[in-house]
């Protein structure tokens, strides 16, 4: 396991996986990282500019599921890598 978000994902990676998202100055890159996770891990919807950029980062994977009525529900799984990020970012109540 790596000691800290930043040897998970680089500050380079943040700045690719943001390229054209905009999310004003509210909140760092890996404040939103680390809340969509967490949101994402419990099951909640976070929005799509925040899903598809944990899943740039590698940090989910995708499970599509269609209901009865046909319709396509997205369902979020934290990869390996994702876990062990969520881990990093909340790890004795930190703010990494």
């Amino acid at each position: 396991m790596k000691d800290k978000v930043e040897d998970i994902i680089t500050d380079e990676d943040l700045i690719k996986a943001f390229e054209r998202a905009n999310f004003g100055d509210r909140s760092s890159k890996r404040d939103i990282v680390r809340y969509t996770l967490l949101r994402a891990a419990s099951g909640y919807y976070n929005g799509y500019t925040s899903q598809r950029i944990i899943h740039a980062l590698g940090l989910t994977t995708i499970k599509r599921i269609i209901n009865e009525v046909g319709l396509v529900k997205e369902e979020l799984i934290l990869t390996k890598k994702g876990k062990e990020y969520l881990y990093e970012a909340f790890r004795n109540g930190t703010n990494h």
